[in-house]
């Protein structure tokens, strides 16, 4: 196992340093939710008859499994209460229940499971580097979109649309006058910036669809 980033590149993970656990029994809560953890019921055809044997698979108990050879400790697996929120909130009194609540009265000495992070739970508990992040996003039905030659004009009502024409026709003269009223180019023995009112207009034109 190793770490890599851009500023200090790939370094080894160093399990000597890491404390040993010297084969102490943890208490693990868990929550049984595909893909993490899946409980299947296997039975063993052995010579003194069938024996059944419940197996843990999933990225939880893979995870468990290495981290208990590596910090030498052995784990028992603690599900949620029946009844009990699953994964913990805050009742009316207060406490917290689910597996929070559980690790709070140390009936559990860590959890493993698709645990979300929130500023609440992070004020009562400590958690790790998440292993796995969830993206969200909104789903919206495919629009069916039809091709029409003015479709243009749809995102805007019709009022909008000879408002703005309407600015449009009357900023151009007034551009154009004011242009030639007043004394800044005469000053600066420059030519007339518009030397047009098409010009005017274009500019106006040019200045709502954010071009030249």
């Amino acid at each position: 196992m190793a770490t890599w980033s851009p500023v200090t590149g790939y370094r080894k993970f160093n399990f000597s340093d890491v404390n040993n656990l010297r084969g102490r029994i943890l208490r693990i809560a868990v929550s049984e939710q595909p893909p993490f953890l899946v409980r299947n019921q296997t039975a063993f055809d052995l010579s003194n008859g069938n024996v059944t044997v419940m197996l843990y698979q999933g990225i939880i108990p893979n995870m468990i499994r290495t981290l208990s050879v590596v910090l030498n400790f052995r784990y028992e697996l603690v599900f949620c209460k029946p009844g009990d929120q699953y994964y913990g909130t805050v009742d009316k009194n207060g406490k917290w229940n689910g597996m929070i609540g559980m690790l709070q009265r140390g009936e559990v000495d860590l959890i493993a499971a698709d645990l979300t992070v929130s500023l609440q739970r992070q004020s009562v508990v400590e958690f790790t580097v998440p292993f796995y992040e969830d993206p969200m996003t909104i789903l919206l039905p495919r629009s069916q979109f039809n091709k029409h030659l003015f479709g243009f004009l749809f995102p805007f009502s019709t009022s909008v649309w000879f408002c703005v024409i309407a600015a449009v026709g009357a900023s151009g003269p007034l551009l154009y006058v004011f242009s030639r009223a007043t004394p800044y180019y005469a000053a600066q023995k420059k030519v007339n910036y518009f030397a047009s009112l098409s010009e005017a207009y274009i500019y106006c034109y040019g200045s709502i669809v954010s071009q030249g």
